[in-house]
């Protein structure tokens, strides 16, 4: 038997394996403890493992599926970023403190380079930068 690894493209597919067999444990369970007691038709074992089932689904389906594709996030996060720590830059055009991995634009103006918050910044930077380096 093979472990199918924890990644963002196969979350979905793992949180149906699971909620799905949680389910079917929990109605397997109502069935033997109803066999075991006796009390009840096969009718009624039925029909009330159906219905375990299908209130296990209910209640697993939107807890195991967030819940896996949280910790794939986080797996995958983890692997692809070994704890890089964010530079923040500052925006010379509206003032905005940013990571300069997410700027939306940068400029390079006399060896130096500059981070933008988004691409109007950065135009208006381009059209006069001597005007946001005095400031």
């Amino acid at each position: 038997m093979s472990v199918i690894p924890l990644t963002s493209a196969n979350a979905g597919k793992l949180s149906v394996a699971l909620y799905t067999g949680v389910s079917l444990l929990g109605a397997g369970v109502f069935l033997v403890v109803t066999v075991a007691t006796g009390d009840y038709s096969w009718v009624a074992r039925i029909g009330g493992a159906i219905w375990v089932f299908g209130l296990s689904m209910i209640i697993t389906m939107p807890t195991v599926t967030p819940w896996l594709k949280g910790r794939a996030a986080e797996k995958s996060q983890g692997t692809k970023e070994t704890e890089k720590e964010a530079v923040m830059v500052k925006d010379l055009v509206c003032g905005m403190t940013i990571d300069a991995a997410t700027a939306a634009g940068t400029s390079e103006f006399r060896g130096q380079t500059y981070y933008f918050c988004a691409l109007s910044c950065k135009k208006s930077f381009d059209e006069d930068p001597e005007k946001y380096l005095a400031a």
